[in-house]
This record gives C-alpha cells, sequence and structure tokens, in this order.
C-alpha cells in the first residue's frame, strides 16, 4: 500500500498450488484426476533490520508490525517490481532475534495468504469493432496468463467471441438489444448501464470473456464501438 518495509529481504518463498481432485473408482486399474481451479499462496519473506543498536532494531521491527496490522482487509504487496503486485493479508509475523557481537543485525519474517495472482498495476485496452486482437499491444506469452476483462459497449444484438492463437476458447457474450456504454465486469459477473446493474440484458447469464496467454482474437457483431481492457495477471 505504498509504505516500504523496514530492511533487507533475505529470502522470499513463493508456493504456487492448482487443487487437483483425484477419484478413485471401485475395481479400476487407473484414477481419473481434474483441475479445480487455483489455491491462494503462502508468501514468505525473511528480512534482516541493520539498527544503530539492538534496541533501534527492535523499534524498525516494531514499526513493519504497525505497517503489516494496519489493513485488515487485502492490501498491495510489492515485492522488488513496483509495477506489479500480490493482494495479501498479513497471516504470521516473527521476530528471529539471535545473539550476534553487535546486536544491531535482527531478523523478521513475515507470511501473507495471498490471492493467487501476481497482478500488474495499470490497464491495458483495445478498442475497435469486427475482429480485433491484442496484437495491437504486442501482448505475448510474458505479457500474463488468462485474465479476465471489463467491456464498455455500444450497439444492437452484441456478441463477442474470443480465441487464443491456441485454439483455445476465451469466452463468449451475448447482449439482447441496443444498449449505450454498457459496462460488463467479467471477473464479477456483472453489466451495468449509467451505473445500473442490468445483467437482465446478459442472453448468457454464466458470461465471461479473458485474454489468454499469446495472443488473443476478438470476434465482435452488432457493435458501433467496443473497448476490451484488462490488467495483466500471472499465476507466479
Amino acid at each position: 500500500d505504498g509504505l516500504t518495509l523496514p530492511g533487507y529481504a533475505q529470502e522470499e518463498t513463493y508456493p504456487s498450488d492448482m487443487l487437483i481432485g483425484t477419484n478413485m473408482g471401485a475395481f479400476a486399474y487407473d484414477n481419473w484426476s481434474e483441475y479445480q481451479g487455483l489455491a491462494n499462496k503462502l508468501i514468505s519473506l525473511r528480512m534482516k533490520v541493520v539498527g544503530a543498536t539492538y534496541l533501534d532494531s527492535k523499534n524498525q521491527i516494531a514499526r513493519a508490525g504497525t505497517i503489516l496490522r494496519g489493513r485488515k482487509e487485502y492490501a498491495k504487496l510489492n515485492i522488488q517490481e513496483s509495477d506489479k503486485y500480490y493482494m495479501v493479508l498479513v497471516k504470521n509475523i516473527t521476530d528471529e532475534s539471535v545473539a550476534t557481537d553487535s546486536g544491531r543485525l535482527v531478523d523478521y519474517s513475515v507470511d501473507f495468504e495471498a490471492k493467487p495472482w501476481l497482478y500488474r498495476d495499470y490497464t491495458t485496452t483495445i478498442a475497435g469493432t469486427g475482429t480485433i486482437t491484442t496484437d495491437i499491444v504486442g501482448r505475448t506469452v510474458y505479457s500474463g496468463g488468462w485474465t479476465p476483462t471489463q467491456i464498455l459497449v455500444t450497439g444492437t444484438d452484441v456478441t463477442i467471441s474470443g480465441y487464443t492463437e491456441a485454439g483455445d476458447f476465451a469466452g463468449y457474450i451475448s447482449i439482447a438489444g441496443a444498449v449505450t456504454n454498457m459496462l460488463i465486469d467479467t471477473e464479477k459477473g456483472r453489466a451495468t448501464i449509467l451505473g445500473e446493474q442490468r445483467n437482465d440484458l446478459m442472453n448468457n447469464k454464466g458470461f465471461a470473456l479473458y485474454v489468454g496467454p499469446g495472443k488473443t482474437t476478438f470476434v465482435i457483431t452488432g457493435a458501433s464501438s467496443t473497448s476490451i481492457s484488462w490488467n495483466d495477471r500471472w499465476y507466479l
């Protein structure tokens, strides 16, 4: 959240777990495993503070605790990169005081419960009608993985389909009738016009539209104007 933790990073741990369901059939010689979504991760940091005295070092750790416990909801955590962040809750803070000759060097560790993704801090937007692709902004596999979009659209009986260069389906949206500046948040499953929720105008109630890894192509019909926006994210 824009505040800098006292000390210097000594160790970082980023487990990236996916939920895999494994089911054994009776009298079967094989099992069936399926992907069941992304799991929250536990990010662990070990920090070292250097103070003029041992008490100064302990006071720096106390300040770190105040910063970390200042938010009781998800907050942004930047590690090394100022334009990318995790959304985290502080789970545990550990003071690792060890006697040294100087007493000035003290470590502390922090465990964060984090949402599965690393987010980019700025929004990318492409616009057009007919067929448009993420080539417009030079999106590659280095730009992140599957990422939900926000769509601002005007038109009549609009449909939008998405496909990745690898041929994977990236989602479909269908709107009933004429709309002006309808804003569709595909992650929250919410469509609004001038702030009023209008999910009733969506023909497919489970609407979603993503940009996928690398190039994604969107095929748009019935629209006079369309913009598609997203914040790149990585599962790291």
